[in-house]
């Protein structure tokens, strides 16, 4: 006896900026739902809570939030790489630190069988939040043509209080 056709969730979950956002800015989230699986993936619902000190701005494709989470109700995805893309804009906290973004997707297909099977799908993402690193450059320094001037590393500084370890790139015009 052949197995029957399921759904298979497959969910992939990234941020827009990718590591870090400065303190209270919006930052996006965004979240793909792929059905895999031989079978139509019907009333789908995808949920991604709010992270504590974060706050709810917006949701793309009928999105909505109650009690720190944000739900979408997806009808259909088609099998074999059915797919859809959601989004939710979010607020930063005020506070440096770290968030937890989880999501999950849940369907539920029907079994010839007469029961029922709950098939979901789990993604997680960190995000960083921290001010933005206090630069100083240099007052500027004339060259003159096929002439060298040395700049010190005390000329070209940067630094950023609550993150010692904050990388900064320099880069020089011509």
């Amino acid at each position: 006896m052949a197995a029957q056709p399921v759904p298979a969730l497959n969910m992939t979950l990234q941020t827009l900026p990718t590591a870090v956002v400065a303190l209270g800015d919006e930052f996006k989230v965004l979240i793909e739902v792929t059905n895999r699986g031989a079978a139509a993936a019907k009333d789908t619902a995808v949920t991604l809570k709010v992270p504590a000190g974060a706050s709810f701005v917006s949701a793309l494709g009928d999105g909505e939030e109650s009690g720190g989470v944000i739900t979408w109700n997806v009808a259909e995805l088609a099998p074999v790489n059915g797919a859809t893309q959601l989004v939710a804009s979010l607020r930063a906290p005020n506070a440096a630190g770290g968030l937890e973004l989880i999501a999950e997707a849940v369907t539920t297909a029907s079994l010839t069988s007469g029961g029922s099977r709950e098939i979901s799908a789990r993604d997680t993402r960190s995000l960083r939040v921290d001010d933005a690193p206090v630069l100083a450059t240099n007052a500027g320094v004339t060259v003159a043509e096929a002439g060298t001037v040395g700049i010190s590393t005390t000329e070209l500084t940067s630094s950023d209080s609550d993150t010692t370890a904050a990388n900064v790139d320099y880069t020089v015009t011509a």
